[in-house]
């Protein structure tokens, strides 16, 4: 008997062990809002827990009233740390939105609580994954950048449509909502090698630390971006695979999105439908939901969160 109690300690020890790090896994959620507040408030009730703390970006375009009620509920229902980032008024596919990144990112390292993981989503995400077991992923994967870094081509003048010389190496400009592309200027090479991937990441301490710092001192690709079109899908994995970063980029999200023949350049909005799919899918959030259109499939989710991953 002694003999097992003897062999069964350590084990016990090292569970004890992971119990305590995913009770202590601090997470930071970097959240991108321009309407459906009352779903971000959703959203914020199923990750609110002491170990969480919160970075707003609300638009600058974003109506007051909406706004204002949100800060007020906001204020009721988390009592974790929130912080709000200063507001920029995006449009699509400018460099505004890769701004407003940035100044979530620069809040939560130079203002929010220490935490050890950082994740961005947008107040259309939705968590597939109940918080226990996201802290437990982090847990167990605790120096991977999950990140979408893939290299692009922006010497190839002559290809189609939306393409990476097009994108960066074209001058686009904003007037109001409208983008115009200059027609016969062109940039040089950009100063670093640009990486794409999705906009939505989860990432370490010292990797958000990294972008803060670099966004701030690296003028040169900050000023040959501002021209560009989608930055948002650009700049971070350019800068982590420029970086020491590099060798733990995962070369994937924790986030599913579809897209359809249909969806256009956003993905498809999700569905009960999409349920088992999205229960099978490996992965940690999801996007996007819409309560208006399918209110349910969030509805579902909640069910298999209570009850332990399976409905």
């Amino acid at each position: 008997m002694l003999q097992g109690a003897s062999s069964a300690q350590p084990v016990t020890l090292v569970a004890s062990k992971i119990l305590k790090q995913r009770m202590t896994m601090r997470i930071c959620y970097l959240v991108l809002l321009h309407h459906k507040f009352d779903q971000a408030l959703r959203l914020v009730r199923r990750l609110a827990g002491p170990e969480s703390s919160f970075v707003f970006h609300v638009d600058g375009a974003a109506d007051a009233k909406p706004v204002a009620a949100f800060r007020a509920k906001l204020d009721c229902l988390v009592t974790t740390p929130v912080h709000f980032a200063d507001s920029v008024s995006s449009v699509w596919g400018s460099y505004r939105q890769a701004l407003a990144i940035m100044r979530c990112v620069r809040v939560a390292y130079r203002d929010a609580e220490r935490c050890d993981r950082y994740l961005l989503l947008s107040g259309q995400d939705y968590p597939i994954a109940d918080r226990t077991h996201i802290a437990e992923f982090f847990t167990e994967n605790p120096d991977k950048e999950f990140l979408e870094a893939f290299p692009r081509d922006v010497t190839d003048a002559g290809a189609p449509g939306w393409s990476p010389y097009y994108r960066f190496r074209r001058y686009h400009f904003w007037i109001g909502d409208r983008r115009i592309t200059v027609p016969v200027l062109r940039k040089g090479q950009p100063p670093l090698p640009i990486y794409h991937g999705s906009t939505w990441w989860a990432l370490t301490r010292a990797a958000i630390e990294h972008i803060a710092v670099q966004f701030e001192s690296n003028e040169t690709l900050k000023r040959y971006l501002r021209t560009g079109f989608l930055v948002d899908e650009v700049y971070i994995p350019t800068l982590m695979m420029a970086s020491r970063f590099a060798s733990k980029v995962t070369g994937e999200n924790v986030t599913y999105a579809e897209w359809t023949p249909t969806s256009g350049p956003h993905p498809k909005t999700l569905r009960v439908d999409d349920l088992a799919t999205l229960l099978k899918s490996q992965k940690l959030f999801a996007r996007k939901f819409d309560d208006v259109v399918d209110g349910s499939v969030m509805d579902q989710l909640d069910l298999s969160h209570d009850a332990g991953g399976s409905i």
